[in-house]
């Protein structure tokens, strides 16, 4: 929802009144924001008062895989997976632009196995 709305964690920490660390606890699934500050959120993102009521937290830690062994595994350059990751071409990871010309990438292990191996 917050790429759909173009709010990243930073903007949203600033609406919110939390630092972006607390943010990115959330989004990496480390910590939990209260039930008043997830209906918070889905105000600030025009959803339903309870939107994140219907939402499962995993307990788990979802594995993930960098983009270097991604590339190893397919055969392709690092390059070429990031930009992939970029344009959103791989249903199994994106990419956060972190600054103007860096970016942050995110493979999901189990997705990847399910859509390549």
């Amino acid at each position: 929802m917050m790429v759909d709305q173009n709010i990243n964690q930073v903007e949203l920490s600033r609406i919110c009144g939390v630092s972006r660390s607390t943010v990115s606890k959330w989004m990496s699934g480390d910590s939990e924001p209260t039930k008043a500050r997830r209906n918070e959120i889905a105000a600030i993102l025009n959803l339903q008062e309870n939107f994140f009521e219907e939402i499962v937290i995993p307990v788990e830690k979802i594995e993930t895989l960098s983009v270097k062994e991604v590339a190893k595994l397919m055969g392709l350059s690092v390059p070429t997976i990031e930009k992939g990751l970029i344009q959103e071409k791989f249903p199994w990871g994106y990419a956060i632009q972190t600054s103007e010309k860096k970016h942050r990438y995110f493979i999901n292990a189990k997705r990847f196995i399910e859509y390549e191996m």
